[in-house]
């Protein structure tokens, strides 16, 4: 099973108000996703603390392809570009 928490960054180098937020929603889902199943398909919006969608995360089977098959982290926070120029790697900022 895979557990990915993708959020949309604004910029390559965060502001403090954007880590915290990223804080906000790590510690939130961490203690919510005890409501939910763990079987593949189960996903939801990520939600900054404006409400505004930042961001979703999934449960899936395992990797969709060969190129996915290394292993990698547990959790994934990348912005949504990076996620597609390298599924699996988590990005951070330079």
């Amino acid at each position: 099973m895979r557990f990915t928490f993708e959020v949309e960054l604004d910029d390559a180098t965060p502001d403090p108000t954007v880590l915290d937020e990223l804080g906000r929603a790590l510690r939130y889902w961490a203690g919510n996703l005890k409501h939910y199943p763990l079987t593949d398909g189960q996903h939801d919006t990520i939600r900054d603390s404006s409400y505004t969608e930042v961001g979703e995360w999934r449960l899936t089977r395992g990797p969709s392809s060969t190129a996915d098959a290394a292993p990698s982290h547990a959790a994934e926070v990348a912005p949504s570009h990076a996620a597609e120029d390298h599924p699996g790697e988590a990005s951070a900022p330079s």
